[in-house]
């Protein structure tokens, strides 16, 4: 979400409402896709025990790969940046929140992957309350300021590094499986994988409105600091609690996917697929692994591809001959131009960055 005002500022605003819509509809379709899969079929397999089931194991190494790789990245750019909120919240009272930023939020975010989904469901539901009212009440204070001349122009070549934010930042697919587990009405399923996509889509497109109206150009990588400069602290305050709500709410669903992944397909003890989950991507982080819109670029774009189209494979080969519509549609053919679109879109993105 953090990166999006920064990518959007950097094409234009128009262009860049134009591209959510457009990734929020393919992002949509494959999240669909992979719910009728795993509500037909439930399990605590996740997308690699699936491809398993369904394609073979070729299929399955390729998801695990991708499935481990993009939850990795996942996980070191949401320590990215949910250090730096950290620090913005912790600076009114400690001296050294700079550096102590990246050990408390680590602390929160593995107790949650520990402690896993009972946590995380009880949490997860009064998190997003706070961060679409965190959301709202930084729109309210930024409003007197938003310049429509900031969301004016277009800058077409930076498209590809949009593409890629937005469809990492609208990824679920990690989630599905979970929401699956607590969820047991099929209706009330169904609704939550659509609006699970849809709202997301809106909040992001406000946020993106108000900070790019506020910044234009000057927009911060994270959103929050340059928004800060123009309204003052107690926007500072409020940008930095919605940046940590959003991050950690992810950073406890990514990682406890990630720990399930290698506890249930990968038969590794509980503790220590936890200890994994957790241990590698500060290891990176350690190692200089910092450039969160490059990170978040990568995973959307070229990661984010290779796991949707498995998705797409692993929908077809399960409807088979089944007449089961999609979001209303029944061709295959949708799904081919979908497969078509993500791979157009990372080689795209590798070409274009």
């Amino acid at each position: 979400m953090f990166g999006i005002p920064y990518a959007v500022a950097r094409v234009g605003f128009w262009p860049g409402l134009l591209m959510l819509g457009v990734t929020t509809a393919v992002t949509l379709y494959l999240h669909v896709a992979f719910g009728e899969v795993v509500a037909a079929a439930p399990s605590t397999e996740r997308l690699g025990g699936y491809t398993r089931r369904f394609l073979g194991q070729w299929a399955e190494r390729l998801a695990n790969f991708v499935a481990i790789a993009g939850r990795v990245g996942a996980l070191l750019a949401y320590l990215v940046v949910g250090s730096a909120f950290t620090a913005t919240l912790l600076a009114p009272w400690i001296e050294t929140a700079r550096g102590a930023g990246f050990p408390v939020f680590f602390i929160i975010g593995a107790l949650g992957v520990w402690l896993g989904i009972r946590l995380v469901g009880g949490l997860e539901v009064p998190l997003v309350f706070l961060l679409v009212a965190g959301v709202a009440a930084l729109g309210w204070l930024a409003h007197p300021y938003v310049r429509l001349e900031h969301l004016a122009g277009a800058r077409l070549g930076e498209l590809p590094i949009l593409y890629g934010v937005l469809l990492f930042a609208l990824g679920g697919i990690p989630a599905i499986p979970e929401v699956q587990s607590l969820v047991a009405d099929r209706a009330t399923y169904r609704r939550i994988l659509a609006w699970g996509t849809i709202v997301p889509a809106v909040v992001y497109a406000f946020f993106a409105f108000v900070v790019v109206g506020v910044n234009g150009s000057a927009t911060s990588l994270e959103a929050v600091s340059g928004l800060a400069s123009a309204l003052g602290p107690v926007a500072a305050f409020i940008g930095a609690g919605v940046g940590f709500l959003a991050v950690l709410t992810s950073f406890f669903v990514i990682g406890l996917n990630l720990a399930h992944i290698l506890e249930y397909d990968w038969g590794w003890s509980r503790s220590v697929s936890r200890l994994a989950t957790l241990g590698t991507p500060v290891v990176l982080f350690g190692l200089g692994l910092n450039d969160f819109i490059r990170i978040i670029g990568v995973l959307g774009a070229v990661l984010g591809a290779a796991e949707g189209i498995l998705v797409l494979m692993l929908f077809e080969r399960w409807r088979g001959r089944r007449s089961v519509a999609l979001l209303g549609v029944r061709t295959r053919w949708t799904s081919f131009a979908v497969a078509f679109m993500l791979v157009a879109g990372a080689v795209w993105y590798v070409v274009g960055v």
